[in-house]
């Protein structure tokens, strides 16, 4: 819904300030959007595929060649940019995709379980950039099941499940709730766990 694939029953969605169910295409060019099973085009190269995205947006060439320089080479794509999407492993895909979704500097992204799959050296790239995303103000949208992930990333999260909200708010804020019933600190997983069970009726 946030990425204007899907038209919400009810409520309203702004990205960067603009209506997203009233003006989609507006909306899309402040966002970037990338899900774990995102597709490139396999018949063209690493390089083509992110100048493709690029030239849709609008992205001039000197801006285009600056940014691509950036995330290319804080990626590790350059290497393999001139290779055919087709020809990439799992990693090196994901890599690419992450380039292409937010070649044209959106100020909102959307990162949907961005390092599933992936090896360790790949997923430190990837979230090394999403730090960087942070530090640039933009506003990060993280969905993860690997909890790491959620204390080196967020500010604020919420625990989803079946479409319910569970827990809401600052990372502190839910880790200082995260009490068992003799007073001890759990770790992230383990009230994630708690919550989840709590929800299907299981043991809290």
């Amino acid at each position: 819904m946030i990425a204007t694939l899907l038209r919400p029953d009810g409520g309203r969605i702004s990205i960067a300030g603009v209506d997203a169910l009233a003006d989609p295409v507006a909306a899309r060019r402040k966002l970037g959007f990338l899900t774990g099973s995102t597709k490139l085009y396999e018949r063209l190269t690493a390089e083509e595929n992110v100048r493709y995205a690029a030239d849709l947006h609008g992205v001039g060439a000197a801006d285009y060649k600056r940014r691509r320089d950036t995330l290319f080479a804080a990626l590790g794509i350059d290497a393999y940019a001139g290779r055919r999407a087709g020809q990439l492993s799992t990693g090196m895909k994901q890599k690419v995709a992450i380039a292409r979704t937010i070649i044209h500097d959106p100020e909102v992204v959307v990162f949907d379980e961005a390092t599933s799959g992936l090896d360790v050296i790949a997923a430190r790239a990837i979230i090394q950039l999403i730090q960087n995303c942070r530090a640039q103000g933009k506003t990060v949208l993280f969905s993860t099941h690997i909890m790491s992930e959620v204390t080196m990333l967020a500010d604020d999260l919420a625990v989803f499940h079946r479409g319910r909200v569970l827990a809401m708010g600052g990372l502190e804020e839910v880790l200082a709730r995260a009490v068992d019933e003799h007073g001890q600190r759990r770790t992230l997983e383990d009230e994630f766990v708690r919550l989840i069970d709590a929800a299907e009726g299981g043991l809290s």
